[in-house]
């Protein structure tokens, strides 16, 4: 008892501890001021706008957003179908999971991509004898 009540003070004071210097930094960020993480990120930031082909000069309208939306979505769904059904012979899976059927792979698909936390589960039904 006594180390959950020190993990859950511990984690409380990490909390407010990074929360102050984090909220500076952000707030750096977006009013656009220099930040000491600036020559690590900036040529990261350069290196994928680049590879990407993303101007950062020019905004994006409406068609845009959407397109880029639903392409991120479609390789989401594509990236967690792949891996549900093939769950069993994947690495990384000590509990040895079988791999999801289709349908029900296509439901937690979707449900992960929409955000929604509508899953089907399977539910042992015991009959009295």
């Amino acid at each position: 008892m006594n180390t959950e009540i020190l993990g859950v003070i511990l984690m409380y004071v990490m909390v407010i501890a990074l929360a102050i210097p984090l909220g500076r930094y952000i707030g750096k960020i977006f009013n656009y001021e220099n930040t000491w993480l600036d020559k690590i990120f900036n040529p990261l930031d350069k290196l994928f706008l680049k590879l990407s082909g993303i101007d950062p000069t020019i905004e994006m309208n409406w068609k845009q957003h959407l397109v880029a939306l639903l392409t991120i979505n479609i390789v989401w769904f594509i990236i967690s179908m792949f891996v549900l059904t093939n769950m069993s012979w994947l690495p990384l899976n000590p509990d040895a999971n079988p791999s999801m059927s289709g349908d029900l792979a296509f439901n937690t698909s979707v449900s992960f991509v929409t955000n929604t936390t509508y899953n089907i589960t399977r539910v042992k039904v015991v009959f009295p004898t």
